[in-house]
């Protein structure tokens, strides 16, 4: 049976969105009540009385964009660092992890899982052999992406010293 969606005018309509959107959409529309997921017919998504009212009554439904939660999310990072509040160390190699996979065209578990961020949070490697005995970083990942992540390893923590120093300084004159 060919049930010939293509012949619908609507068809394609959502080809230049990403798939990570449509899954955030769904997964709101979810939550609002207007689709709902129908386990025992295998997963199938399928709308309910709530949208019977969107598709044939004219109601609005508000939904958040993807890149808005991104950009609120950064401006929150920047606003923490201004409050001189520091993102920790497995914040700044995700945000390199996303920056890298953006260049690339690639998605960013493709440069190293959260998995492997968190072991590099976890022991700091701060040259090649220890950056390659984390598990995830293979010869291949450690030519392509070892130097940018090494350095913002040694960047982070040469801060987070500065910030020790500093704090020791200002107890010291309080005394």
């Amino acid at each position: 049976m060919i049930k010939e969606y293509q012949n619908v005018k609507t068809y394609g309509i959502g080809s230049d969105m990403v798939w990570r959107n449509w899954q955030q959409y769904i997964i709101q529309l979810i939550n609002q009540g207007y689709l709902e997921i129908a386990f025992h017919q295998n997963n199938k998504l399928k709308l309910t009385s709530l949208s019977q009212k969107v598709l044939f009554e004219g109601e609005k439904v508000s939904l958040a964009h993807l890149q808005e939660f991104e950009k609120a999310k950064q401006v929150a990072a920047v606003k923490q660092v201004d409050k001189g509040v520091a993102p920790n160390l497995f914040e700044k190699l995700r945000q390199l992890q996303l920056e890298l996979a953006k260049e690339a065209g690639i998605p960013a578990y493709q440069i190293f899982s959260d998995a492997t961020l968190k072991e590099m949070e976890k022991f700091r490697p701060m040259s090649d052999e220890k950056f390659m005995q984390i598990n995830g970083v293979g010869r291949q990942k450690m030519q392509n992406y070892g130097y940018q992540f090494i350095k913002a390893i040694i960047d982070f923590s040469a801060k987070k010293q500065k910030r020790k120093k500093r704090k020791a300084l200002k107890k010291e004159i309080r005394i």
